[in-house]
């Protein structure tokens, strides 16, 4: 799910980011891998910001190890992360 928040003809959030990387890293990348390593940056945000909510669930149960529990909070975070570009990918269709 956070690859398709990656993906440029769905993510909202493709734009402004690449503006930014752009800026940051100017000659640090050629055209064509700067916009693969946007994809993959808006990935892994997404998926880092989706485990925030799983780590303070933990942090308060008193749990040191990951739970089935905590692991579906992350899962649905993610998705409602990705739910913007899931519903672009859904009306290209």
């Amino acid at each position: 799910m956070a690859f398709v928040n990656g993906m440029p003809l769905f993510s909202p959030l493709f734009d402004p980011v690449l503006f930014f990387v752009q800026r940051l890293a100017p000659g640090f990348f050629g055209p064509q891998l700067l916009f693969h390593f946007n994809s993959l940056l808006i990935s892994l945000v997404t998926l880092l910001l989706a485990g925030i909510p799983a780590a303070i669930y933990e942090r308060l149960m008193g749990y040191r190890d990951s739970t089935p529990v905590s692991l579906g909070i992350w899962l649905i975070a993610t998705l409602l992360l990705t739910l913007p570009s899931l519903m672009n990918a859904a009306e290209m269709d």
